[in-house]
This record gives structure tokens, C-alpha cells and sequence, in this order.
């Protein structure tokens, strides 16, 4: 079982904000104000759906 990292997600600026994705998982993404909210939100998504991040 792969444990997700920070180095799998990636980071992109877009217009006001930043997106969180991680590209091994289609449509794992989150967004926030800035790139470390956005970090979070997306752990916070991958949480709730009961996969593993360290």
C-alpha cells in the first residue's frame, strides 16, 4: 500500500488561488487562498476519504 507524502502533490497558481492536486489519483484536488491552505484542504479531503497521508 502506498502512503501519500508531500511529494506527491502538486501545486499551481490559478487566477486568485492556488490548486492542491495529486496526479495519481484523477480528481484529487482541493483549492485555497494559499498554497499551504490549499495543501491542507486537500488532507483534509484524503482523510475523510479514508486514505492515508503522512
Amino acid at each position: 500500500m502506498h502512503i501519500l507524502s508531500d511529494s506527491d502533490i502538486e501545486i499551481r497558481e490559478e487566477f486568485q488561488s492556488f490548486i492542491a492536486e495529486i496526479p495519481e489519483l484523477p480528481g484529487c484536488s482541493a483549492s485555497g487562498i494559499t498554497a499551504h491552505e490549499a495543501i491542507e484542504n486537500l488532507k483534509f479531503a484524503l482523510t475523510e476519504l479514508g486514505i492515508n497521508y503522512s
